[in-house]
């Protein structure tokens, strides 16, 4: 396997670990759910990035931490546009392999 992207979420992920563990233990098993549910690792990786500041509010971090997360996970949609227009589109590589058009 080529592993390509990725780099960014998992540094985001390593920044969260750090700050709160269980927020990130709680966000894998939301990113597991959703590929297990639909096998896209973009989809997982992008619903974990929207429940990450959740998890962080509803946990009471920091204040500080919170508008952090939100602007890790804002960068991390930034950086899936074309993720997203893959999945709209129905052209997004799953965990299986490359879709056919």
């Amino acid at each position: 396997m080529k592993f390509r992207g990725g780099k960014g979420v998992a540094t985001a992920l390593g920044v969260c670990l750090g700050l709160v563990p269980y927020a990130v233990a709680i966000d894998v098993v939301v990113f597991i759910v959703v590929v297990l549910t639909w096998p896209y690792v973009s989809l997982g990786s992008l619903v974990a990035a929207a429940a990450m500041p959740l998890l962080f509010y509803v946990l009471h971090t920091d204040e500080l931490y919170v508008y952090m997360v939100v602007i890790m996970a804002i960068l991390i949609f930034v950086r899936h546009r074309e993720n997203i227009r893959r999945l709209c589109a129905g052209t997004e590589s799953t965990i299986r392999g490359p879709r056919k058009s």
